[in-house]
């Protein structure tokens, strides 16, 4: 009896023993968790430290202390994410030795700002120039690509295209590098007013809150809203340049930010802004007809639902003396018409003079 008691107590004692080992097991496993967690968190922390540029701290409310918490930035819309989704009209009627030139250009935009830049060419176009009879060309493959990269890209206002002459060089061995550089001439190949990289960084700026308002404003509406919004803004706030003796007179600074414009500024300016609606607009060279007299002139095609119409805000703005520009009265006889309407409208079939025919998009044959 007296030994079973004894069993009894060693019992006991051994399920006690095994139920403070069992405690102690789980005390030290919430222990190691917890400090793993912590190195965890630390490790988080500093990785969001090392990526500043890439997270975004967040502060969470009703906390006693600042939690990192590491959160991807959302993608923002470039100019070139835009520029992804317009058709580059002009350039899709160059052959290669063009589209050489103008994706040369194209790729050089900064150093272009300096006005002094010297834009070496694509080896193919040095190809080109060891043949004499395609040497003979050359020229007017230039003049055509400049020409085409200017009426695509009306944001590029400070160039002046007739101070850009093509330099070509042969070394020893026969090869024949060309270049883009300013004339002998001119101090630099830019709009006169512009003096570098840093004025027209202003520029661009000045430009870029003026089309950030337009599209504030129009973020809702509907594309026809917006094509019409435009239309009448610059109507509204455009006066024409009588005098053609303005340095920005055609181009988007000379409309944008001096208020005052020929129609190459007015046809540039609708086709930049289209562009940052994200709408298709093309820009069209020609003479227009008015009574018995025909002029050059330029005006656009723009798109609204997959179909082509004219427009021509200059026409639209009709110039007379003694009343307020605030207060003139904005007309539609030229807003998104079709061809019988644009018939006194008369575009170029080629291209500035060559015999490169240019393939317009069918117009429409009634009015919007």
């Amino acid at each position: 009896m007296k030994g079973n008691i004894i069993n009894n107590i060693i019992m006991v004692i051994l399920y006690i023993i095994i139920i403070l080992l069992i405690c102690l097991m789980i005390f030290f496993g919430v222990y190691i968790y917890n400090k793993d967690y912590k190195n965890n968190e630390k490790d988080i922390v500093e990785i969001s430290e090392l990526k500043k540029e890439n997270v975004v701290t967040t502060i969470l409310p009703e906390q006693d202390e600042v939690k990192n918490i590491v959160t991807i930035k959302p993608p923002t819309e470039t100019q070139s994410n835009i520029e992804s989704n317009i058709d580059k009209f002009y350039y899709n009627q160059l052959d290669k030795y063009s589209k050489s030139i103008y994706d040369t250009l194209n790729n050089n935009k900064e150093l272009l700002k300096t006005g002094t830049a010297k834009i070496d060419l694509h080896e193919e176009i040095g190809e080109l120039l060891k043949s004499e009879e395609e040497m003979s060309k050359i020229e007017g493959i230039f003049s055509i690509a400049i020409n085409a990269f200017e009426y695509d890209n009306p944001d590029i206002f400070y160039i002046d295209a007739s101070k850009m002459v093509l330099y070509y060089e042969t070394d020893s061995l026969g090869n024949c590098n060309a270049y883009i550089k300013n004339d002998e001439g001119s101090n630099n190949y830019l709009i006169e007013g512009f003096n570098g990289k840093e004025d027209i960084d202003k520029s661009i700026k000045k430009i870029e809150e003026i089309t950030q308002e337009l599209k504030n404003n129009t973020d809702k509406l509907t594309n026809y809203k917006k094509i019409k919004y435009i239309h009448d803004w610059i109507v509204k706030n455009t006066k024409y340049d009588e005098t053609l003796s303005r340095d920005n007179k055609n181009n988007i600074y000379g409309l944008l930010v001096e208020k005052n414009a020929t129609c190459g500024g007015y046809a540039k300016t609708f086709k930049y802004i289209m562009d940052n609606f994200n709408i298709n607009s093309i820009i069209i060279q020609g003479k227009a007809k008015q009574e018995n007299t025909s002029e050059y002139h330029a005006w656009n095609y723009v798109k609204l639902d997959n179909i082509w119409y004219g427009i021509d805000c200059t026409w639209d703005d009709p110039i007379v003396s003694g009343i307020n520009e605030e207060e003139k009265r904005i007309y539609y006889d030229y807003f998104l018409k079709g061809q019988e309407s644009f018939e006194n409208h008369i575009k170029f079939d080629t291209f500035y003079g060559t015999d490169l025919k240019i393939n317009y998009p069918e117009l429409s044959v009634v009015d919007y």
